[in-house]
């Protein structure tokens, strides 16, 4: 069995990616040690033909010292990988090599075994094992005894399939209308390579494939908004293709605040700086605020103020991605102490360019992005301010003279993003305040009515990109009374002398453009007054008038005017009148008229 294994073939180098190399020497008195040694077969593991029983192990007195080398695939599929070892050892400098997934444990060298190189060289000089998608697996060289001082081990990893050094990396911040992309080649080799941008769910799983998003660049849309987003690259090489995935993104935020700076002379500094974990805060897993250090160097810093302009509480996104070495963002709230960092604290990116916090509705807060390492070197970075939902950068603004009959108008205010808008309409007391909608009010004006008269109004307006949120303007002026007089018509309704003085009261036809009141007398001139028994005043009457219709008031004779009008042929006059709305605004008119007796 030892023979047939020793012939057992290993995978064909020929096209295979090289994963890396790495050397070592066995002696001298700095090499990690351990108590235990494999009982060789002399059988080298393949990957078509796998070893299933693992070596046993003997524990003993004698201190071995061994050098081991990390790995970690970066591809969905499993890989054979072949472990080649060149050795400068003589005599009885002998080594051996096994592999371990995950990794390796100098207590219990069977553990995670997976493979091992049988005998040492120059009777065996390569091995393979597989690798699953995604593993971690450890090589080690080792001493076969404590008096061994091997001057030199190299070992060679290569891959049956293309092989990826590093996930894919994504550049930029994960907001819609700005571009992500990948410009970081991390394929072995040469491999034909292709991408495929994938659209996950906020926590970066359960990916599908964005139609048509297969360049190099990505630009998010509102479909991706509350997504994260991830790059799978397929390399293809000698007929095998492997895949790998990028990391996800944060979920994609509508940016409403970007700034392009720098860290540089002249910026503001503090002499402290935080030490954070390496956890980003987050809206569901805020942090407590990290110590501070670094009291004897110059940390440059830039204050980005973001206020809440909208009525429901928002989870705020700020990102950088990492456009500087070693900056921090912060978060505080509602201002930012640079002599004392850690008071009104609320979030930090961790470093890792991205943190999230949860603003109230019309609160204050600053993100200060700042340098950590003392070297003040940041000559740009992009600074991306955003959420799920439209964010408002300035309030709705009112126009109009606040005056009832008159129209209100609303703009928008500012948004980041592009959504759509819906406006509507509350009245509030005299203060601005317990405002209430007005059933009815939509539209980007409002004409104030009766109701509304002593009350201040508001506009509200609701963003909707994807997700929802809404913004108030500032409140109007208190809405004053329509102090517009109505504007009313009369005229006679018959011309007959006779018949008005048989009847007592002269008929007039009265209208008004609103609910009036009318008040209507006949007004003769002093010389006829003088044969009419002295009075200019014949007749008067009231009533009311509607718009669009044509009242008919009856204006009652005097008794004396009636007396008097039974002989005259004719009369002439005015008709007075007097037209009064419901606010007590008045408008006065008066039109000729003439009474004539009909033979």
């Amino acid at each position: 069995m030892a023979l047939a294994g020793a012939l057992a073939v290993l995978p064909d180098s020929a096209g295979a990616a090289t994963i890396g190399s790495d050397g070592w020497g066995m002696s001298g008195t700095l090499q990690t040690n351990h108590v235990n040694r494999f009982n060789r077969d002399g059988v080298p593991s393949t990957c078509p033909n796998p070893i299933t029983k693992v070596p046993t192990q003997t524990t003993g007195p004698e201190s071995l010292a061994y050098r081991s080398r990390l790995w970690k695939s970066y591809i969905e599929q499993a890989a054979c990988v072949t472990a080649s070892i060149t050795t400068a050892c003589s005599g009885g400098d002998a080594i051996m090599s096994e592999t371990y997934s995950p990794s390796y444990d100098p207590s219990a060298i069977t553990s995670h075994w997976i493979g091992d190189l049988g005998d040492h060289p120059p009777d065996q000089t390569a091995y393979s094992f597989t690798v699953p998608g995604g593993a971690q697996f450890e090589t080690v060289v080792d001493e076969v005894s404590s008096t061994a001082n091997c001057p030199g081990v190299n070992v060679t990893w290569t891959s049956d399939r293309p092989w990826a050094n590093l996930e894919p990396i994504v550049r930029g911040v994960a907001a819609v209308g700005r571009e992500i992309r990948t410009n970081q080649d991390v394929w072995q080799g040469d491999p034909a390579v292709s991408e495929q941008w994938l659209r996950c769910d906020a926590a970066g799983s359960g990916c599908a494939a964005i139609p048509g998003a297969t360049d190099l660049a990505y630009v998010p849309t509102d479909a991706d908004i509350g997504h994260a987003l991830a790059l799978r690259e397929s390399a293809t090489e000698n007929g095998l293709t492997s895949t790998a995935f990028s990391r996800a993104t944060r979920p994609v935020i509508i940016p409403a605040i970007v700034r392009d700076d720098s860290l540089a002379a002249g910026d503001a500094s503090m002499t402290q700086k935080l030490a954070p974990t390496n956890t980003p805060s987050t809206c569901d897993t805020p942090k407590a605020a990290p110590g501070a250090t670094g009291f004897n160097q110059l940390h440059l810093y830039d204050a980005i103020p973001i206020t809440s302009l909208i009525n429901e509480p928002l989870c705020v996104s700020v990102q950088h991605g990492f456009d500087c070495f070693l900056s921090l963002t912060t978060v505080y709230s509602p201002s930012f102490a640079p002599a004392q960092i850690q008071q009104n604290y609320v979030a930090d990116d961790g470093l890792s360019g991205a943190l999230s916090y949860t603003l109230a509705a019309g609160a204050t807060s600053v993100a200060v992005h700042s340098d950590t390492s003392g070297l003040n070197q940041c000559t740009h970075y992009t600074m991306v301010v955003g959420s799920m939902a439209p964010f408002a950068t300035a309030s709705p603004a009112l126009g109009g003279p606040a005056v009832e009959g008159l129209p209100e108008t609303t703009t928008n205010g500012e948004w980041g993003g592009s959504p759509s808008f819906r406006q509507s309409w509350l009245r509030c007391d005299g203060d601005g305040n317990a405002c209430e909608p007005i059933a009815g009010a939509s539209g980007a004006s409002y004409t104030p009515k009766a109701a509304d008269v002593g009350h201040r109004l508001r506009s509200r307006i609701t963003a909707t990109q994807v997700n929802t949120s809404s913004a108030d303007s500032a409140p109007s002026a208190v809405i004053a009374p329509d102090s517009t007089p109505p504007r009313g018509t009369i005229a006679l309704a018959r011309t007959n002398l006779k018949r008005v003085v048989k009847r007592g009261f002269i008929p007039v036809a009265a209208t008004c453009d609103e609910n009036c009141t009318v008040k209507v007398s006949a007004v003769v001139s002093k010389k006829a007054a003088n044969r009419l028994g002295k009075r200019r005043r014949i007749a008067s009457g009231s009533g009311s008038a509607r718009p669009g219709t044509r009242s008919k008031l009856r204006v009652k004779l005097t008794r004396r005017a009636r007396r008097s009008l039974r002989k005259r042929q004719l009369v002439r006059f005015q008709l007075v009148a007097t037209f009064t709305d419901a606010r007590g605004n008045a408008a006065g008119v008066r039109k000729k008229a003439a009474l004539k007796r009909k033979r």
